[in-house]
């Protein structure tokens, strides 16, 4: 109900006592010539003025506070509630009221009526969500922002990083990279498939990048040349480093490369060689250039994960044979969890990708039965090794090696590897254990 009175001429109230007036919204006093309140003996502005109870003498009851448990940034899928905690006259909300509350979320600035109701929201994060903000806004007359929990969504990312090779006729590293994908993210809607164009042709690096797409149609592929782009990627989602306006942290990387531990001025240093031959100062990740991450981008409380596949990235000692103390604490794993607060994943050996496509007993058995070796001399070679008892995984091998082709002489398989990565045997002083490093003060 609104009223408007028009007076032409002076307009004057007189009252005995206190002169009080309450509104549930702005007043606006508005004047063509002066407000004058010489008389007063003062004037008090506050910000935290009396209230009246409205819903007696016919007041609108209105929501004017809610809030949100988790508070702070969320995941899609978890689920969120919010709980409207006050009124403007609180002791008279009856059952009733609380029952006929509405919830409206608005997001791309699109406003959507939920059909829920009630005090309490139970809200499951929506995947497509993610890297935005929501708003949350309980109402009983008509929603408002003012009165509203915002909410923003973490876009959780996987990055599976690709190192080159230095034998132009070896796919080892994009084929772990695909099997990653394949077995654990091929579901997973924010996964970046990041490779070193390095020693690939370009019919090969078209050929992985379909490979990628075929097992997560969602994966974004992303070529780099230099270190500078992979820590641009990580920072900002962009090589150039633009500023990525989505909401997003980091929650695990893989790294499938070389790696080695060099000796200057009796430091050990331990280095991921992303270009193991040509162009190693400009594509190498170690401490310094690992500083370059803004650690903001990681998720808290360590909870980032760093996987290494490269060669000794958990040692911090550049010797093979011998090894009495391993140095952990020197190691390239180590360096990465303080400086990046995060947690790693890394061997103190070399690592093993001989296998990447199959055991060399899976190779022969199928060149056997399929007469698929290069020659008559090699088929003959897999004959006498067929006499053998075959793997007892052979029938899912066949199936599996049925995919192989050869690009650019190289072999690929659009499933990436049949076997994943090992610890190798070098240096034997020291233990195959995959092992963990925390951040250390």
């Amino acid at each position: 109900m609104s009223r408007t009175r028009i007076v032409g001429g002076v307009y004057t109230k007189i009252t005995g006592g206190d002169y009080k007036m309450y509104t549930e919204g702005d007043t606006i006093i508005t004047a063509a010539g002066k407000n004058d309140f010489a008389n007063a003996e003062k004037v008090i502005i506050g910000t935290n003025p009396e209230k009246m109870d409205f819903r007696g003498k016919g007041g609108t009851l209105l929501i004017t506070k809610v809030e949100s448990e988790p508070k702070g940034d969320v995941s899609p899928n978890q689920k969120v509630t919010y709980k409207v905690t006050q009124y403007n006259f609180s002791e008279k909300v009856t059952e009733a009221d609380k029952n006929r509350i509405q919830w409206a979320i608005k997001i791309d600035d699109k406003q959507e009526v939920l059909k829920e109701k009630g005090e309490k929201l139970v809200l499951t994060i929506k995947e497509e969500w993610a890297g935005k903000e929501i708003s949350v806004m309980p109402y009983l007359k008509e929603p408002v922002e003012k009165i509203s929990v915002k909410t923003k969504i973490i876009r959780e990312e996987v990055l599976i990083i690709i190192g080159t090779e230095n034998k132009k006729k070896e796919l080892i590293f994009p084929a772990m990279g695909i099997r990653k994908l394949r077995t654990k993210f091929a579901k997973y809607p924010f996964v970046r498939f990041i490779i070193f164009t390095g020693s690939y042709t370009e019919d090969q690096l078209s050929k992985i990048e379909l490979s990628a797409i075929y097992h997560n149609k969602r994966v974004e592929c992303q070529r780099v040349n230099t270190i500078d782009d992979v820590i641009n990627i990580i920072n900002s989602g962009d090589i150039s480093n633009k500023k990525d306006k989505s909401i997003r942290k980091v929650k695990s990387i893989f790294i499938y490369s070389h790696g080695y531990v060099y000796e200057k001025n009796n430091e050990h240093e331990g280095v991921i060689a992303f270009d193991y031959d040509n162009k190693i100062n400009e594509q190498k990740l170690d401490k310094s250039s690992f500083s370059k991450i803004d650690n903001n981008i990681f998720l808290d409380n360590n909870r980032t994960e760093l996987y290494s596949y490269a060669c000794r990235t958990g040692i911090g000692v550049s010797s093979t044979t011998g090894i009495t103390d391993p140095k952990k604490n020197n190691s390239l794993a180590q360096h990465m969890a303080n400086i990046g607060k995060i947690t790693v994943f890394a061997y103190m050996r070399k690592t093993d990708y001989k296998n990447t496509w199959g055991t060399i007993a899976h190779r022969r058995t199928y060149e056997s039965d399929h007469d698929s070796g290069e020659n008559i001399w090699e088929n003959f070679k897999s004959d006498l090794y067929d006499m053998l008892p075959d793997p007892d995984d052979m029938k899912e091998f066949s199936k599996y090696r049925a995919h192989q082709e050869i690009i650019d002489g190289a072999v690929w398989n659009i499933n990436g590897a049949y076997i994943d990565v090992k610890p190798d045997t070098t240096p034997d002083s020291v233990p195959d254990t995959f092992y963990k490093y925390t951040p250390k003060k």
